[in-house]
Formats: structure tokens, C-alpha cells, sequence
């Protein structure tokens, strides 16, 4: 309680004292004194509570339900283990016990969990769902209500669960589960693709599985139809953890397909497929500075920092940096290779006369990876162009929001389009050379600040890669496991013209030769990548081509994909009893005794209080009684003419 409490506590109660002083004193009749007394009372008590607001803890005992809960995880991995003689034995038992049960209200309920929460039979599993979500107990009232939670699961959980939500106000029981008997598989991974996009470059991939007869196991790489590297292992069996490390040769510029294969005796059982990007050693690049700027200045340091710009007179440059560009300055402007970029920073090639507006308000960075963490409100305000162009926007990379003192308006802020049937990328801020010196947030695992300039040079970069790939790339991502849709990615090339509608063609052939067709059309977007679907295969491997067709002409691509059945779950080795170890008691028995003692709550550990806090809120009804009481003793004094 701070000093104005107090001081207003001992105003308060010294005028109740002296208020009562002052009716004992006045010659009225008991009956009155006491009334006005009361009335009093109520008046200083009720101004206490609106002045105060305090709040009221209680402890209470939770209502639980009788009802238990018994959650049976339906996952593939559960038929690792044996169902047969460990889990159906258990369900039964359970059941029977429901089956002689004379209470309606004071019963098993039967859950199962592994794609979704689902209220089911007792005979309702098949253990083979692709995954294993465990439920968030809180978000359930029949389970968080409940005084018991039996779990039969082997806890290899795809989802990050709260344990102490679990266990909270109930006891919790696992059935413990026999030593699983893994089934045959293998699973590829990369785990960590090299960040460098310049030859040659490394890529490690896991390997995970299990054989349970001694086999030989070949590991390749496979790129274009060429065997890049290979690793044969013989006699292996039981679990297995290796890895595979590859050096990839030199490859052109561009976007390339890299499969990871691995074959059980020479027969393919799994493959992972890697997009892999290859950049040149050095971009060139040239500036026109039509006007001098501080800004110049650190876009000039940003790009020489980075190893992947060069600055050069002697080559047609792949980036030319515009500043203080005026449309009497378009027939200066210097030749730019035909993959090139344009950037135009602090101005704006328009048709129209440009509005600068002198405030500005950063509020959001977001739709693009590069700026999604910025601390906008540390950024100082900086003139922000108008965007003017008559040309449609291609991809927009950052916003702002301005206050021109009437209206506050969201413009692009760094965006792509084009001029002169090149491809623009246009940062519509001047003096943004003061956001280098602003603490903005640490980005991509970097320790230290991430400078604004140093962004627009990732962006650039970013752009300039994509423009490498002159060719037609159709990607087919991981996920191509049963029940799935293929997504297939188009690599669209830089000769199509944004927003340009093509017909997108996708065909699949098995090895009996059926032929399944898809057609899209679609426009081209800013990203020039465009994702199609195409409907779920059986498993086998499958031949695939694409063709892309647009006004520049006709692309064609083809490859092939590997449908397999999602082998995640089988890679499970043991029972996750770590995740129990805290929040439930074991039990590996089917006796009918130990569940219905459950039943009836007598191994249940007790129940811990609820804490309840109720707080008396300033309110409009607060301050009506106030002068309800108020009003209450006006009148009482003049009906009785005290006054």
C-alpha cells in the first residue's frame, strides 16, 4: 500500500468517525441513529471498494467428472510394439469393466489421437495414422475435467505438448510398453545443405532406419541422370544412423535437381530430393549517381562489403544503382546484361510529377524474410516517394505507412517491376542511410545488428539469382508420400513477363505406361515460381514431364519421383518414458481390480485446491449503489426533518 493509500484510508475513516460522532450527538431517537449509522457505514465501505478495487482469494475443491478418459494412440508406430499381447489385451479389460458397470455417469471413455482427437469404440484402432498429435488436455473439457487420464501411447509425440497440463488436478496412468520390433525402413534427410551457392559445393544427408535382416545398402547421388557419388555399406542390420557427405562437381549456373537415393539390394526404397541454387563467383556492378547523396554513399559501401558484387568498368554490369534519376537522365543510363537488374533508389522513373511526404511512420516490414524482424517504432522518420509508375508491381518486398497529416497511407516500399523491358527493383525511401544507424534486431543468426543497406543487398542478390536460371525447372517437393497431393514447383524462366498468362501441363506415367494429365493456366507472379497440384499416387516410381507455354514460346521439362508410404513413424525405437517420468504412474498389467479401483478413485492421489481469485471492479453499478445509499439517507432526513 502506497502513501496516497494510506493518507486517503485515514481521510476516509476519520470522517466515518466523525460523521457518528456527530449523529450520537444529536438528539434523534435509537431507531434513527442506528439507521443513519448503517447507511453511513455502507457509503464509506462502498467508497473503499471503488477507490480500492480489491481483490477477493479463495481456494476451492475442482468438480471433476466421473467419467475417465482413456487416451489410445492410433499412430503407426503402436503396431511396433506388439498390440496383439500388450495394448488390445489392456482396451478389453478396460471395456469389461464398463460392460458391468450398473453407473451411467462413472465410466471409461475411449479417445483416439494420432491426425485428430476422435471419441471412438473400444475396438475402433488400427494403428496406422502417418502421425501422433497428443492432444492439449486444457483444450478439452472432458479431459481436463476429468479426476483420472489413462494414456496408452508409445509417447513419440509429432507435437511439442505442455506435461504439467496433463497431470494438473488428476492423476495420470501409461500403460508400460515391451521392447517394439521395428519394421524394415529407411529414411533420407539433408541436414544441413551448404549456405554457399558457389561451386563446388557439400551437402550432408542423414540416413535413419532399420533392417532387420543383413542386407547391402547403396547410397547415391543422382543429378541429371548422372551418378555424382555413391557409398555401398554391406552386411548391415538393426538400427541405423549414418551419414552420407557429398562434394558436387562443378555445375553451370542455375537451379539444379539433386536426388538422394537408397537401395536395398539394388532396389530403390527411399529417395530425397534437394533444390539446389548455383550462383556465379561475382556479380558486376556499375552506379549513375545523377545527384550527390549521403545515401550514395552507404549503398556504395553495402555492395563493396560483400564478396558477391564487384565493381567494374571493363563488363557490362549485372546491377546498375540509379540515384537522383530524372526522365531527362533516360538516355544516359548505361547497358545492363540481359539477365540484369535495375535499381532505382531515393527517386522514381515516373511519367508524373513526384510527391514527397517530409513524415513518415515505419510500421511494417514484414512480407519479406529479410525485414520480418525489424524494431519498427526505433526507426527515425525519412521521406518516402510516391509510387508512381504506370507499370503493375511484380513482388512486393517491405511497406510503409505515411501521415501526411489528413490520412495515413500504406505505400511499397522496396518492390520489383519493369523499365525499359528490364526488371526494376525500386527502394521509393530517401535518406535511408539513418536507418544504418538504428538498432534494428539481429537477423538470420546473426549476433550483431543487420544494417538496413545490407538488406537491399540481400534482396538484390536474391534477384539476381533468380535470374540466373534461363531454363524451365519443375520441382516436385518431399512430401510425396500415400494419400498426399504432389505439389509441383514451376522454376518459372526470366523471359517470361510478369503477370504473362501460361498453360502449365503435367503429366505422369507409371511403369505399365498409364498416363495421368493435369492443365493449369495461371498468370505469372512476382516470386516467378508457380505451384500446381496433382492428384495422390499409389506407391511405385513414376516418369514425369511439364511443359510451360506462354507467348515467348514452349518449355519442357522431365524427371522422376519416388510415391512411397510415409515410413516416419516406423522409425521409432522405444517407448518415450521420459516424457512420463514426472507427470504418470506406470502399470503393465490387464487386471480388471487396478482399473476399477481407478474407477472408483481410491489410487487416485488427492485433489489439489483450485486457487480463485475474484477482484471488485470499478463499476457503473458500484457507483448507482453509491448513490442509491446516498440518496437513501437525503431522504430518510427529511422525512424524519433532521435537517
Amino acid at each position: 500500500m502506497n502513501v496516497f493509500s494510506v493518507l486517503l484510508s485515514l481521510i476516509i475513516i476519520t470522517a466515518l468517525i466523525a460523521s457518528i460522532i456527530r449523529i450520537l450527538h444529536c438528539p434523534r431517537t435509537k431507531t434513527q441513529q442506528t439507521v443513519l449509522i448503517v447507511l453511513r457505514l455502507l457509503f464509506s465501505i462502498v467508497l473503499i471498494v471503488i477507490f480500492f478495487e480489491p481483490s477477493i482469494q479463495f481456494e476451492r475443491l475442482p468438480r471433476l467428472s466421473r467419467k475417465i478418459p482413456v487416451l489410445i494412440d492410433n499412430s503407426a508406430s503402436m503396431s511396433l510394439f506388439s498390440p496383439e499381447s500388450s495394448i488390445i489385451p489392456c482396451i478389453k479389460t478396460i471395456s469389461s469393466i464398463n460392460d458391468v458397470s450398473s453407473k451411467r455417469d462413472q465410466r471409461f471413455e475411449f479417445y483416439s489421437f494420432g491426425d485428430t482427437l476422435k471419441k471412438v469404440s473400444p475396438d475402433h484402432y488400427s494403428f496406422t495414422e502417418a502421425s501422433s498429435t497428443f492432444p492439449v488436455v486444457n483444450d478439452y473439457k472432458y479431459l481436463n475435467n476429468a479426476h483420472s487420464l489413462i494414456i496408452i501411447s508409445d509417447a513419440n509425440w509429432t507435437n511439442s505438448v505442455p506435461l504439467a497440463s496433463i497431470a494438473e488436478n488428476k492423476s495420470a496412468y501409461y500403460l508400460k510398453l515391451p521392447k517394439p520390433h521395428p519394421a524394415a525402413s529407411i529414411n533420407l534427410e539433408i541436414s544441413s545443405p551448404d549456405h554457399s551457392l558457389k561451386n563446388p559445393v557439400h551437402i550432408k544427408c542423414n540416413i535413419n532406419g532399420f533392417l532387420s535382416d543383413t542386407s547391402a545398402l547403396t547410397f547415391r547421388c543422382v543429378s541429371a541422370g548422372n551418378v555424382l557419388a555413391q557409398k555401398r555399406v554391406n552386411g548391415l542390420s538393426g538400427q541405423i544412423q549414418d551419414t552420407f557427405n557429398v562434394k558436387l562437381p562443378e555445375m553451370k549456373p542455375g537451379l539444379h535437381i539433386v536426388r538422394f537415393q537408397a537401395l536395398l539390394d539394388d532396389s530403390l526404397v527411399a529417395e530425397y530430393r534437394h533444390l539446389q541454387q548455383i550462383a556465379r563467383d561475382v556479380f558486376y556492378y556499375k552506379t549513375q549517381f545523377f545527384k550527390p547523396s549521403v545515401d550514395n554513399r552507404f549503398l556504395l559501401l553495402a555492395f563493396s562489403r560483400d564478396s558477391s558484387f564487384s565493381s567494374s568498368a571493363d563488363v557490362t554490369p549485372d546491377l546498375l544503382i540509379v540515384t537522383g534519376y530524372a526522365n531527362e537522365n533516360a538516355a544516359r543510363l548505361s547497358p545492363v546484361a540481359e539477365n540484369g537488374l535495375l535499381l532505382f533508389a531515393g527517386s522514381l522513373p515516373c511519367n508524373v510529377k513526384k510527391t514527397s511526404l517530409t513524415t513518415t511512420l515505419i510500421t511494417d516490414l514484414s512480407n519479406y524474410s529479410g525485414f520480418n524482424r525489424i524494431e519498427s517504432s526505433s526507426l527515425p522518420t525519412i521521406p518516402v516517394v510516391h509510387n508512381c509508375l504506370q507499370t503493375p508491381l511484380s513482388r512486393i518486398y517491405a511497406w510503409v505507412s505515411s501521415n501526411n497529416g489528413a490520412q495515413i497511407d500504406t505505400l511499397p516500399a522496396l518492390y520489383t517491376s519493369v523499365f525499359s523491358n528490364k526488371k526494376a527493383l525500386f527502394l521509393s525511401l530517401s535518406n535511408f542511410w539513418k536507418w544504418d544507424f538504428s538498432p534494428l534486431v539481429s537477423d538470420r543468426g546473426e549476433e550483431h545488428a543487420f544494417p538496413f543497406s545490407r538488406r537491399i543487398v540481400e534482396t538484390v542478390k536474391e534477384i539476381l539469382l533468380s535470374n540466373l536460371s534461363a531454363t524451365y525447372v519443375s520441382y516436385i517437393n518431399n512430401d510425396t508420400h500415400l494419400s498426399n497431393l504432389l505439389i509441383f514447383e514451376h522454376h518459372i524462366p526470366q523471359t517470361f513477363e510478369f503477370n504473362e498468362q501460361v498453360t502449365i501441363r503435367c503429366t505422369v506415367n507409371d511403369i505399365s505406361g498409364r498416363r495421368l494429365d493435369s492443365t493449369v493456366t495461371t498468370n505469372v507472379n512476382g516470386s516467378g515460381v508457380i505451384k500446381t497440384p496433382f492428384k495422390s499416387l499409389p506407391e511405385g516410381r513414376y516418369l514425369y514431364s511439364t511443359s510451360l507455354t506462354g507467348r515467348k514460346g514452349k518449355y519442357t521439362f522431365s524427371d522422376s519421383v519416388f510415391i512411397r508410404p510415409d515410413n516416419r513413424e516406423f522409425l521409432v525405437n522405444s517407448q518415450n518414458e521420459y516424457i512420463f517420468t514426472d507427470i504418470a504412474q506406470p502399470f503393465n498389467t490387464a487386471d480388471s481390480v487396478f482399473f476399477t479401483n481407478i474407477l472408483n478413485g481410491t489410487i487416485t492421489d488427492a485433489t489439489v485446491p483450485v486457487k480463485d481469485t475474484f477482484t471488485i471492479s470499478r463499476n457503473w453499478a458500484l457507483l448507482l449503489l453509491l448513490l442509491l445509499i446516498y440518496g437513501t439517507e437525503l431522504f430518510l432526513r427529511r422525512y424524519w426533518k433532521l435537517d
